[in-house]
């Protein structure tokens, strides 16, 4: 078979949406651009095996429900795409139509259809555009990770890239996140570095770039991007997409001796460490969330009770611990009348669940939806106990 490539416009590379494209999606979408000829709109529908779909959109089993809940997120999704060449923007859905159906095999396929308005960023075009092999991004397991790997690979030809610090948290996904630059090069940057070099074709390295702002502040970075001549490993786009179901096995969660958390994924059998975070780190990471609110030991306290009641997919990645206290923090901020702020804002975890969470099916409030992963309640119940824990 012959070698997939991800072609995939400049301008589509600075997409934008509201909440942001979550990891599985952005697979979603490599492996659709890999299966278009931009030359041809006539291939803007493209057939995905369930099974592929399955393990592309994050589902471990096949659930008829989480399947058409997930192509559903698709076809709602609004996205926001600057335009180079006039400095404004446009904003469209990316897919029409989605359907399950069986295909010529009498096997069971999804199709999924751009959408006419997304056609102009998706095909005839001959310039300002980038390649990848999709088996490298798939590999990776957060989404700063997916995104910064675009980045790069945008830039790879020139061999450097500069962009500020601003732009490169809304290009990564989290914008307004890590206010201190110690902590957004600790938890982002540097996994990331470790990420890209074991897992692609790529590394790089970046350093400050130019006049700093008021009191040292860093506004800028410079990327230096080579090429990875150690990587070795030669995966096949189907072994890496099966590895992203392997990825997706039942995991437990632990802390070892050093109270770094450790996560066992039982389909592989393995033990590995997704955060580089000491505990201390992890704790001022968090404190930072929580706006110095709450005190060290406090903190130690919220984090044992996350590892408890929040899913793997929150725990291992920091990003996500970070921006799930963040809004959590945010609904408690201005509440002067709660007499015992930690306790409440204690029992709110796992009891409050961020609205971008991919399996929720649960009653929304405006930032919130409130409910266990598991939970069986009604709408009706489910904002009933809601209004009972606001109290």
């Amino acid at each position: 078979m012959s070698k997939r490539l991800v072609k995939k416009k400049n301008d589509l590379n600075r997409l934008q949406s509201k909440p942001h494209l979550t990891l599985q999606e952005q697979r979603v979408l490599a492996a659709y651009l890999s299966r278009i000829d931009p030359r041809k709109i006539s291939t803007r529908e493209v057939k995905f095996p369930v099974q592929e779909f399955l393990m592309l959109a994050g589902i471990s089993e096949l659930n008829e429900s989480d399947l058409e809940e997930t192509t559903r997120s698709l076809l709602q999704r609004v996205v926001t795409v600057p335009e180079a060449n006039t400095g404004g923007y446009r904003q469209f859905q990316l897919f029409m139509r989605c359907r399950l159906s069986r295909d010529d095999n009498e096997e069971w396929a999804i199709f999924l259809n751009a959408h006419d308005d997304a056609l102009p960023v998706l095909f005839n075009y001959k310039e300002r555009y980038f390649t990848y092999e999709p088996r490298f991004a798939f590999r990776l397991r957060e989404t700063t990770h997916f995104r910064l790997y675009e980045l790069l690979k945008q830039y790879q030809t020139m061999g450097y890239m500069i962009v500020s610090l601003e732009d490169l948290k809304r290009d990564l996904y989290i914008p307004g996140a890590y206010p201190r630059y110690s902590d957004f090069r600790l938890c982002v940057l540097e996994k990331a570095r470790i990420s890209l070099e074991t897992s692609t074709d790529i590394r790089f390295t970046y350093e400050p770039y130019g006049t700093k702002g008021r009191g040292g502040k860093i506004k800028f970075l410079r990327f230096t991007i080579t090429r990875n001549n150690d990587y070795v490993d030669q995966l096949t786009l189907e072994q890496a997409t099966m590895e992203v179901s392997q990825s997706i096995g039942a995991m437990t969660i632990k802390k070892d001796e050093n109270d770094i958390v450790v996560i066992r994924t039982e389909a592989l059998g393995t033990e590995h460490i997704e955060s580089i975070s000491t505990k201390d780190e992890k704790l001022r990471l968090l404190m930072n969330a929580c706006e110095h609110e709450f005190t060290v030991q406090q903190m130690d306290i919220v984090w044992d009770r996350m590892i408890e009641m929040l899913p793997s997919e929150i725990i291992q990645n920091d990003d996500e611990a970070y921006r799930y206290l963040v809004e959590l923090y945010d609904y408690i901020r201005d509440k002067d009348t709660i007499a015992h702020r930690f306790g409440y804002f204690l029992s709110l975890i796992g009891k409050v669940t961020l609205q971008s969470s991919r399996r929720t099916r649960r009653y929304k409030s405006p930032k919130f939806v409130v409910g266990s992963i598991n939970s069986r309640e009604t709408p009706a119940q489910r904002k009933m106990r809601f209004d009972k824990l606001v109290e």
